[in-house]
């Protein structure tokens, strides 16, 4: 009975012992979390055509078209994510364009890059605008194969724009192209622009979703000013008092000026 009793209570306290360990490490922000996976999918929209297992979206009309996914991205303080989303580009068109759609925005609003409630890269420059407007930034041309790489930090609220090229997603990056953009709102979504083209030059323009993924961002550690490396005091009974501030060595210097001072002083 007592060697029984010994055992349940020593496994109650090393149950206790690594609970407390666990809340440590998550409160120092050591834990990695786990990254998830997210079934993103393209939504039918007027002009556009999705596939049966929404993803892929294809244009085929005259007239331009905007598709959005399923999925808005939110801005949440208590449990902020990190998503990824990659798009390969199967068919392009010059002025087709890609990115993320804020809250406000509405089909009518025309041309995805001329929309006042988007953040889009151009496919025949690379170039970034946002609300319509160039932003300065440039990645590259795209290119049939190329693979899109979005990600949306909504704690930090940016949103990367990373171009890879056809096999380059596995890790080699050698022609990779990469921009930033900060200030992000608090709600997007990923969306596909597609120009309005001819009857004669009416090409198909194909978009297809790889791969979402979400993790949770690395919370960094506030350090306060008796955390850092340089900033080491001793201990209370080392320090020295107003008696032994300086030691005899040190002092002597200073001894032997006064008394140089002093003797000059009477001579004069």
């Amino acid at each position: 009975m007592v060697s029984s009793w010994l055992r349940a209570v020593a496994a109650e306290r090393e149950h206790r012992f690594e609970s407390q360990i666990k809340s440590i490490v998550r409160m120092l922000g050591l834990v990695s979390w786990p990254t998830m996976e997210d079934h993103l999918r393209f939504t039918k929209h007027t002009g556009v055509s999705v596939s049966r297992h929404h993803s892929v979206v294809v244009s085929r009309g005259c007239r331009a078209a905007v598709c959005l996914c399923n999925r808005w991205f939110k801005h949440c303080a208590k449990k902020p994510r990190v998503w990824t989303v990659e798009l390969k580009l199967e068919d392009l068109h010059p002025d087709m364009a890609i990115g993320i759609c804020f809250h406000n925005f509405r089909e009518r609003d025309g041309l995805l890059t001329e929309s006042r409630h988007s953040l889009v890269a151009r496919a025949s420059d690379g170039a970034v605008l946002r609300k319509g407007t160039s932003t300065g930034l440039l990645l590259r041309p795209f290119k049939e194969g190329d693979i899109l790489r979005l990600t949306i930090d909504m704690q930090a609220r940016e949103l990367t724009f990373e171009l890879l090229a056809s096999g380059e997603a596995d890790g080699n990056t050698r022609n990779s192209a990469a921009v930033t953009v900060e200030r992000l709102p608090n709600e997007v979504v990923v969306a596909v622009g597609f120009p309005g083209s001819s009857e004669s030059d009416a090409s198909p323009q194909r978009v297809k979703i790889l791969s979402c993924s979400s993790e949770r961002p690395v919370r960094a550690c506030r350090r306060e000013a008796w955390d850092h490396d340089d900033n080491i005091q001793p201990p209370l009974h080392q320090r020295p008092t107003y008696t032994n501030l300086f030691s005899w060595r040190d002092r002597a210097p200073v001894h032997c000026a006064l008394e140089e001072a002093s003797v000059a002083s009477s001579l004069t």
